[in-house]
Protein backbone atom coordinates (compact mmCIF):
# COMPACT_ATOMS: atom_id res chain seq x y z
CA UNK A 1 0.00 0.00 0.00
CA UNK A 2 0.94 3.31 -0.83
CA UNK A 3 2.80 5.33 2.05
CA UNK A 4 1.98 8.78 0.79
CA UNK A 5 4.71 11.24 0.69
CA UNK A 6 4.38 13.43 3.50
CA UNK A 7 4.69 12.52 7.04
CA UNK A 8 3.05 14.22 9.76
CA UNK A 9 4.00 14.26 13.75
CA UNK A 10 2.97 15.48 16.82
CA UNK A 11 2.58 14.08 20.15
CA UNK A 12 0.08 11.67 19.08
CA UNK A 13 1.67 9.75 16.83
CA UNK A 14 2.52 9.95 12.93
CA UNK A 15 0.63 9.70 9.47
CA UNK A 16 1.22 9.74 5.95
CA UNK A 17 -0.64 12.01 3.42
CA UNK A 18 -0.47 11.89 -0.33
CA UNK A 19 0.29 15.71 -1.75
CA UNK A 20 0.84 16.33 -5.15
CA UNK A 21 5.00 16.51 -5.77
CA UNK A 22 5.17 16.67 -9.44
CA UNK A 23 4.81 20.56 -9.73
CA UNK A 24 1.83 20.41 -11.33
CA UNK A 25 -0.62 22.25 -8.96
CA UNK A 26 -0.67 24.08 -5.87
CA UNK A 27 0.52 22.56 -2.25
CA UNK A 28 0.23 25.39 -0.57
CA UNK A 29 -3.32 25.56 0.49
CA UNK A 30 -3.17 21.48 1.58
CA UNK A 31 -0.28 21.99 4.33
CA UNK A 32 -1.75 24.97 5.98
CA UNK A 33 -4.65 22.79 6.45
CA UNK A 34 -1.99 19.58 7.38
CA UNK A 35 -0.45 22.31 9.84
CA UNK A 36 -3.95 23.42 11.57
CA UNK A 37 -5.29 20.30 11.98
CA UNK A 38 -2.45 18.34 13.73
CA UNK A 39 -0.79 21.38 15.67
CA UNK A 40 -1.49 20.54 19.29
CA UNK A 41 0.81 22.03 22.27
CA UNK A 42 3.86 20.16 21.34
CA UNK A 43 4.17 21.30 18.17
CA UNK A 44 3.93 19.40 14.43
CA UNK A 45 6.32 18.43 11.79
CA UNK A 46 5.95 17.93 8.71
CA UNK A 47 8.57 15.73 6.63
CA UNK A 48 7.97 16.39 2.78
CA UNK A 49 9.51 13.41 0.71
CA UNK A 50 11.79 14.46 -2.74
CA UNK A 51 9.70 16.09 -5.23
CA UNK A 52 8.01 19.31 -7.08
CA UNK A 53 5.63 21.21 -4.17
CA UNK A 54 4.40 23.80 -6.24
CA UNK A 55 3.64 26.90 -3.79
CA UNK A 56 0.79 29.59 -5.08
CA UNK A 57 -1.12 30.01 -1.58
CA UNK A 58 2.08 30.97 0.81
CA UNK A 59 2.55 28.44 3.37
CA UNK A 60 1.63 30.02 6.83
CA UNK A 61 2.76 28.99 10.03
CA UNK A 62 0.76 30.67 12.74
CA UNK A 63 1.90 28.15 15.54
CA UNK A 64 4.97 27.63 17.76
CA UNK A 65 7.34 24.34 17.71
CA UNK A 66 6.88 23.78 14.08
CA UNK A 67 8.69 21.68 11.68
CA UNK A 68 9.25 21.79 7.51
CA UNK A 69 11.60 19.37 6.12
CA UNK A 70 12.55 17.57 3.36
CA UNK A 71 16.02 15.80 1.79
CA UNK A 72 18.64 17.44 0.02
CA UNK A 73 20.80 14.87 -2.10
CA UNK A 74 22.69 16.79 -4.35
CA UNK A 75 22.93 21.04 -5.58
CA UNK A 76 21.00 22.30 -8.48
CA UNK A 77 22.14 25.75 -9.94
CA UNK A 78 18.75 27.01 -11.48
CA UNK A 79 14.70 26.03 -11.53
CA UNK A 80 15.32 22.93 -14.03
CA UNK A 81 16.44 20.47 -11.81
CA UNK A 82 17.42 18.46 -15.40
CA UNK A 83 20.20 15.84 -16.57
CA UNK A 84 23.27 17.96 -16.08
CA UNK A 85 22.46 17.40 -12.07
CA UNK A 86 21.60 14.03 -12.63
CA UNK A 87 24.63 13.08 -14.35
CA UNK A 88 27.19 15.35 -11.74
CA UNK A 89 25.56 12.96 -8.65
CA UNK A 90 25.83 9.97 -10.70
CA UNK A 91 29.21 10.82 -11.99
CA UNK A 92 30.02 10.80 -8.64
CA UNK A 93 27.77 8.28 -6.28
CA UNK A 94 27.21 5.96 -9.53
CA UNK A 95 23.26 7.02 -8.63
CA UNK A 96 21.26 8.72 -11.35
CA UNK A 97 19.59 10.95 -8.50
CA UNK A 98 19.35 14.60 -9.20
CA UNK A 99 15.71 16.27 -9.19
CA UNK A 100 14.52 13.02 -7.18
CA UNK A 101 16.81 13.18 -4.49
CA UNK A 102 15.81 16.39 -3.39
CA UNK A 103 12.63 18.26 -1.88
CA UNK A 104 11.69 21.72 -3.29
CA UNK A 105 9.30 24.33 -3.14
CA UNK A 106 8.53 25.87 -6.44
CA UNK A 107 6.77 28.97 -6.11
CA UNK A 108 4.19 29.87 -8.76
CA UNK A 109 4.84 33.09 -10.95
CA UNK A 110 1.85 35.05 -9.05
CA UNK A 111 3.12 33.78 -5.27
CA UNK A 112 4.52 36.27 -3.38
CA UNK A 113 6.78 34.11 -0.28
CA UNK A 114 6.72 30.41 0.04
CA UNK A 115 6.90 30.50 3.61
CA UNK A 116 5.61 33.06 5.93
CA UNK A 117 5.80 33.41 9.94
CA UNK A 118 3.57 35.23 11.70
CA UNK A 119 0.19 36.58 11.97
CA UNK A 120 0.18 35.98 15.63
CA UNK A 121 2.41 38.22 18.14
CA UNK A 122 4.75 35.68 19.46
CA UNK A 123 5.77 32.64 17.68
CA UNK A 124 8.79 30.23 20.03
CA UNK A 125 9.85 27.57 17.97
CA UNK A 126 10.31 27.05 14.06
CA UNK A 127 12.47 25.02 12.09
CA UNK A 128 13.18 24.96 8.10
CA UNK A 129 15.88 22.41 6.78
CA UNK A 130 16.85 20.36 4.04
CA UNK A 131 14.70 22.43 2.25
CA UNK A 132 14.91 24.15 -1.73
CA UNK A 133 12.75 27.13 -2.32
CA UNK A 134 13.12 28.50 -6.23
CA UNK A 135 11.56 31.39 -7.88
CA UNK A 136 10.23 31.48 -11.22
CA UNK A 137 10.06 34.94 -12.03
CA UNK A 138 13.68 35.19 -11.89
CA UNK A 139 17.50 35.68 -13.74
CA UNK A 140 20.80 33.48 -13.85
CA UNK A 141 23.43 35.30 -12.68
CA UNK A 142 24.26 38.28 -11.58
CA UNK A 143 21.78 40.27 -13.33
CA UNK A 144 18.29 42.70 -12.93
CA UNK A 145 15.91 42.55 -10.85
CA UNK A 146 13.43 39.55 -10.38
CA UNK A 147 9.63 40.90 -11.02
CA UNK A 148 7.29 40.21 -9.58
CA UNK A 149 8.67 39.83 -6.53
CA UNK A 150 9.47 36.65 -4.84
CA UNK A 151 11.12 35.49 -1.52
CA UNK A 152 11.64 32.53 0.27
CA UNK A 153 11.07 33.02 3.89
CA UNK A 154 9.21 35.73 5.14
CA UNK A 155 8.54 37.15 8.78
CA UNK A 156 5.41 39.41 8.99
CA UNK A 157 4.82 42.18 10.35
CA UNK A 158 4.29 43.11 14.01
CA UNK A 159 5.41 38.78 15.06
CA UNK A 160 8.17 38.91 17.26
CA UNK A 161 9.71 35.15 16.52
CA UNK A 162 12.20 33.54 18.91
CA UNK A 163 14.11 30.33 18.92
CA UNK A 164 14.33 30.03 14.58
CA UNK A 165 16.49 28.05 13.06
CA UNK A 166 16.80 27.86 8.70
CA UNK A 167 19.64 25.07 7.42
CA UNK A 168 20.69 23.16 5.00
CA UNK A 169 18.70 25.00 2.84
CA UNK A 170 19.29 26.49 -0.72
CA UNK A 171 17.35 29.81 -1.97
CA UNK A 172 17.23 30.19 -5.51
CA UNK A 173 15.97 33.08 -7.95
CA UNK A 174 14.82 35.30 -5.42
CA UNK A 175 13.97 38.89 -4.63
CA UNK A 176 14.97 37.89 -0.84
CA UNK A 177 15.95 34.17 0.40
CA UNK A 178 14.85 35.33 3.99
CA UNK A 179 13.21 38.45 4.48
CA UNK A 180 11.40 40.58 7.46
CA UNK A 181 10.55 44.35 7.35
CA UNK A 182 8.73 44.81 10.84
CA UNK A 183 10.63 47.92 12.51
CA UNK A 184 8.83 47.57 15.40
CA UNK A 185 9.86 43.38 15.35
CA UNK A 186 11.89 41.43 17.82
CA UNK A 187 13.43 38.40 16.78
CA UNK A 188 15.28 36.50 19.68
CA UNK A 189 17.22 33.38 19.05
CA UNK A 190 17.44 33.50 14.67
CA UNK A 191 20.03 30.84 13.59
CA UNK A 192 20.81 30.74 10.00
CA UNK A 193 23.76 28.22 9.00
CA UNK A 194 24.66 25.69 6.39
CA UNK A 195 22.37 27.41 3.86
CA UNK A 196 23.01 27.99 -0.14
CA UNK A 197 21.54 31.07 -1.66
CA UNK A 198 22.03 31.92 -4.65
CA UNK A 199 21.12 34.49 -7.72
CA UNK A 200 18.93 36.49 -5.27
CA UNK A 201 18.71 40.15 -5.56
CA UNK A 202 18.93 40.29 -1.38
CA UNK A 203 19.99 37.58 0.64
CA UNK A 204 19.04 37.98 4.05
CA UNK A 205 17.05 41.51 5.08
CA UNK A 206 16.09 41.75 8.83
CA UNK A 207 14.51 45.24 9.50
CA UNK A 208 14.42 44.43 13.31
CA UNK A 209 16.41 43.79 16.05
CA UNK A 210 17.94 40.69 16.61
CA UNK A 211 19.23 39.00 19.35
CA UNK A 212 21.71 36.51 20.29
CA UNK A 213 21.61 34.86 16.91
CA UNK A 214 24.31 33.41 14.22
CA UNK A 215 24.55 33.83 10.48
CA UNK A 216 27.44 31.10 9.85
CA UNK A 217 28.61 28.84 7.36
CA UNK A 218 26.24 29.77 4.27
CA UNK A 219 27.57 30.24 0.83
CA UNK A 220 25.96 33.50 -0.59
CA UNK A 221 26.79 33.35 -5.00
CA UNK A 222 25.78 35.71 -7.47
CA UNK A 223 23.82 38.17 -5.65
CA UNK A 224 22.55 41.63 -7.90
CA UNK A 225 22.21 43.76 -4.52
CA UNK A 226 22.99 43.80 -0.75
CA UNK A 227 23.85 40.31 1.00
CA UNK A 228 23.44 41.40 4.11
CA UNK A 229 21.07 44.12 5.20
CA UNK A 230 20.74 44.44 8.96
CA UNK A 231 18.47 47.39 10.62
CA UNK A 232 17.48 47.50 13.90
CA UNK A 233 15.03 49.32 16.12
CA UNK A 234 15.79 53.26 16.58
CA UNK A 235 15.99 52.66 20.65
CA UNK A 236 16.86 48.95 20.56
CA UNK A 237 20.19 47.91 18.61
CA UNK A 238 20.70 44.38 17.37
CA UNK A 239 23.14 42.24 20.25
CA UNK A 240 24.82 39.32 21.04
CA UNK A 241 24.98 38.07 16.91
CA UNK A 242 27.62 36.29 15.38
CA UNK A 243 27.80 36.95 11.50
CA UNK A 244 30.76 34.67 10.79
CA UNK A 245 32.56 32.29 8.50
CA UNK A 246 30.52 32.42 5.07
CA UNK A 247 31.63 32.32 1.88
CA UNK A 248 30.43 34.42 -1.33
CA UNK A 249 31.41 34.26 -5.17
CA UNK A 250 30.10 37.53 -6.32
CA UNK A 251 28.56 38.15 -3.44
CA UNK A 252 26.29 41.27 -4.61
CA UNK A 253 26.87 45.33 -4.90
CA UNK A 254 26.99 45.52 -1.00
CA UNK A 255 27.76 42.57 0.95
CA UNK A 256 27.06 43.70 4.81
CA UNK A 257 24.75 46.90 4.81
CA UNK A 258 24.18 47.08 8.73
CA UNK A 259 23.13 49.36 11.54
CA UNK A 260 22.36 49.70 15.39
CA UNK A 261 24.77 46.42 15.82
CA UNK A 262 26.35 46.37 19.67
CA UNK A 263 28.18 43.95 20.82
CA UNK A 264 28.66 41.75 17.80
CA UNK A 265 31.28 40.24 15.45
CA UNK A 266 31.57 39.87 11.45
CA UNK A 267 34.65 37.84 10.79
CA UNK A 268 36.59 35.40 9.24
CA UNK A 269 33.93 35.63 5.86
CA UNK A 270 35.52 34.94 2.59
CA UNK A 271 34.57 36.91 -0.73
CA UNK A 272 35.69 36.72 -3.89
CA UNK A 273 34.51 38.27 -7.16
CA UNK A 274 35.47 38.78 -10.66
CA UNK A 275 31.99 40.62 -11.52
CA UNK A 276 31.57 44.58 -12.07
CA UNK A 277 28.25 43.99 -10.17
CA UNK A 278 30.34 43.88 -6.96
CA UNK A 279 31.10 47.40 -5.49
CA UNK A 280 32.12 47.34 -1.65
CA UNK A 281 32.39 45.26 1.22
CA UNK A 282 30.34 46.61 4.09
CA UNK A 283 28.44 50.08 5.50
CA UNK A 284 28.30 49.93 9.17
CA UNK A 285 26.57 52.95 11.15
CA UNK A 286 25.93 53.50 14.65
CA UNK A 287 27.63 50.19 15.31
CA UNK A 288 29.04 49.87 19.02
CA UNK A 289 31.48 47.38 20.57
CA UNK A 290 31.58 45.65 17.32
CA UNK A 291 34.17 43.25 15.97
CA UNK A 292 35.40 43.28 12.17
CA UNK A 293 38.22 40.96 11.84
CA UNK A 294 39.85 38.42 9.35
CA UNK A 295 37.49 39.32 6.31
CA UNK A 296 38.32 38.87 3.30
CA UNK A 297 37.00 40.61 0.29
CA UNK A 298 39.45 39.60 -2.55
CA UNK A 299 39.59 39.61 -6.36
CA UNK A 300 39.48 36.32 -8.17
CA UNK A 301 42.80 37.16 -10.36
CA UNK A 302 44.67 40.02 -9.24
CA UNK A 303 45.84 41.31 -12.66
CA UNK A 304 45.39 44.49 -15.25
CA UNK A 305 43.56 42.00 -17.45
CA UNK A 306 41.20 41.03 -14.69
CA UNK A 307 40.90 44.75 -13.60
CA UNK A 308 40.15 45.86 -17.12
CA UNK A 309 37.19 43.37 -17.76
CA UNK A 310 35.84 44.52 -14.04
CA UNK A 311 34.91 48.20 -14.81
CA UNK A 312 33.48 49.85 -12.03
CA UNK A 313 33.65 46.43 -10.26
CA UNK A 314 35.76 46.62 -6.70
CA UNK A 315 35.66 50.75 -6.52
CA UNK A 316 32.82 51.76 -4.30
CA UNK A 317 30.24 53.65 -5.75
CA UNK A 318 27.86 56.66 -4.75
CA UNK A 319 23.87 56.66 -4.07
CA UNK A 320 21.26 58.92 -3.00
CA UNK A 321 23.97 61.29 -2.04
CA UNK A 322 26.19 59.11 -0.07
CA UNK A 323 29.22 57.25 -0.86
CA UNK A 324 30.40 53.91 -0.40
CA UNK A 325 33.92 53.01 0.29
CA UNK A 326 34.92 49.36 0.56
CA UNK A 327 34.59 49.73 3.98
CA UNK A 328 32.62 52.72 5.43
CA UNK A 329 31.69 53.15 8.87
CA UNK A 330 29.23 56.43 10.29
CA UNK A 331 28.72 56.80 13.22
CA UNK A 332 30.39 54.01 15.35
CA UNK A 333 32.02 53.94 18.42
CA UNK A 334 34.71 51.67 20.42
CA UNK A 335 34.65 49.00 17.17
CA UNK A 336 37.73 47.29 16.21
CA UNK A 337 38.03 46.54 12.47
CA UNK A 338 41.65 44.31 12.33
CA UNK A 339 42.90 41.78 9.81
CA UNK A 340 41.07 42.28 6.90
CA UNK A 341 41.98 41.80 3.64
CA UNK A 342 40.17 44.47 1.38
CA UNK A 343 40.27 45.55 -2.15
CA UNK A 344 39.41 48.26 -3.81
CA UNK A 345 40.22 49.56 -7.43
CA UNK A 346 39.71 53.26 -7.36
CA UNK A 347 42.54 55.08 -7.53
CA UNK A 348 41.47 58.69 -5.89
CA UNK A 349 38.94 57.39 -3.16
CA UNK A 350 40.29 55.69 0.33
CA UNK A 351 39.36 51.80 1.19
CA UNK A 352 38.43 52.75 4.75
CA UNK A 353 36.53 55.49 5.53
CA UNK A 354 35.52 56.52 9.00
CA UNK A 355 32.89 59.79 9.61
CA UNK A 356 29.73 60.90 11.29
CA UNK A 357 26.16 59.14 10.97
CA UNK A 358 24.87 62.03 8.90
CA UNK A 359 21.13 61.37 10.02
CA UNK A 360 21.49 60.60 13.50
CA UNK A 361 24.93 63.04 13.88
CA UNK A 362 26.79 60.33 15.62
CA UNK A 363 30.77 60.62 15.74
CA UNK A 364 33.10 57.56 15.05
CA UNK A 365 35.44 57.55 17.66
CA UNK A 366 37.27 55.41 19.94
CA UNK A 367 37.64 52.82 17.45
CA UNK A 368 40.69 50.62 16.62
CA UNK A 369 41.99 49.92 12.89
CA UNK A 370 44.79 47.91 13.23
CA UNK A 371 47.02 45.99 10.40
CA UNK A 372 44.13 45.91 7.60
CA UNK A 373 45.30 44.87 4.29
CA UNK A 374 44.70 47.06 1.62
CA UNK A 375 44.88 45.22 -1.95
CA UNK A 376 46.36 45.56 -4.69
CA UNK A 377 49.77 45.65 -3.00
CA UNK A 378 50.91 47.51 -5.93
CA UNK A 379 50.07 50.26 -8.67
CA UNK A 380 47.58 52.52 -6.12
CA UNK A 381 50.35 53.68 -3.72
CA UNK A 382 49.43 57.18 -4.03
CA UNK A 383 45.45 56.87 -3.10
CA UNK A 384 44.12 56.56 0.66
CA UNK A 385 44.06 53.86 2.33
CA UNK A 386 42.12 55.33 5.18
CA UNK A 387 39.95 58.43 5.71
CA UNK A 388 39.00 59.99 8.77
CA UNK A 389 36.50 62.60 8.16
CA UNK A 390 35.05 65.16 10.26
CA UNK A 391 33.00 63.69 12.83
CA UNK A 392 35.74 61.25 13.65
CA UNK A 393 37.67 61.56 17.41
CA UNK A 394 39.90 59.75 19.36
CA UNK A 395 40.36 56.60 16.82
CA UNK A 396 43.78 54.39 16.62
CA UNK A 397 45.03 53.83 13.43
CA UNK A 398 48.26 51.39 13.05
CA UNK A 399 49.20 50.81 9.55
CA UNK A 400 50.55 47.17 8.56
CA UNK A 401 53.88 49.04 7.20
CA UNK A 402 57.63 49.66 9.50
CA UNK A 403 57.75 53.18 10.14
CA UNK A 404 60.60 53.38 7.56
CA UNK A 405 58.23 52.38 5.29
CA UNK A 406 55.26 54.20 5.88
CA UNK A 407 54.18 57.00 3.70
CA UNK A 408 51.80 59.68 4.42
CA UNK A 409 49.51 59.71 1.32
CA UNK A 410 48.10 56.71 2.74
CA UNK A 411 46.08 58.57 6.06
CA UNK A 412 43.88 61.10 5.28
CA UNK A 413 42.78 62.88 8.66
CA UNK A 414 40.41 65.38 8.94
CA UNK A 415 39.38 64.53 12.52
CA UNK A 416 40.30 65.11 16.14
CA UNK A 417 42.65 63.61 18.25
CA UNK A 418 43.16 60.92 16.16
CA UNK A 419 46.48 58.61 16.48
CA UNK A 420 48.41 57.15 13.72
CA UNK A 421 50.87 54.67 13.68
CA UNK A 422 53.35 52.31 12.51
CA UNK A 423 55.15 49.18 13.48
CA UNK A 424 58.53 49.22 14.83
CA UNK A 425 61.24 47.55 12.68
CA UNK A 426 62.46 44.36 14.53
CA UNK A 427 65.58 44.72 13.02
CA UNK A 428 68.42 47.54 12.27
CA UNK A 429 70.31 47.11 9.48
CA UNK A 430 74.12 47.11 10.37
CA UNK A 431 75.80 50.05 8.13
CA UNK A 432 78.99 48.87 8.66
CA UNK A 433 78.23 45.09 8.15
CA UNK A 434 80.14 44.12 4.39
CA UNK A 435 77.30 41.48 3.45
CA UNK A 436 74.16 43.91 4.72
CA UNK A 437 73.06 41.34 7.05
CA UNK A 438 70.83 42.63 9.60
CA UNK A 439 72.22 43.51 12.54
CA UNK A 440 70.54 42.86 16.12
CA UNK A 441 67.20 43.82 17.88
Amino acid sequence: MKRGNVQVINRTGSQWVELDNSGASDVGGAINALLADNWDVGGVDLFLDPGTYLVETPISVSYSNVGIQGYTFGFSYGPDYGSENRDFVRHHTGAARGREGKTRLLLAPSCRDAIEVGTTTEIFGFTLRNITICGQNGRTGVQPDITPEQNGLRIMTGTAPSSVVVDYCQFLHLTHGIIGEGPETYVDVFYITDNWISECNVAIKLHASVFASVISRNGLHDMSGTVLQLRSLDHTPTKEMVISDNTGWNPGKLVFDIEGFRGGTITDNALVFNHEQVKSFARLRSCHLTHVTGNTFVVDVDDERTQNELGDGGRGYEQDGERYDTLTLAGCSDCTVSGNSLTSFDPEHPVIRLGAHDTTGEDSRDNHLILNKVLPSAGFEGRPQICLEEGTQNNLVVLPKTVSRADRRAIVDRGRENEICALPPAFSRDPDAADGRPGHI
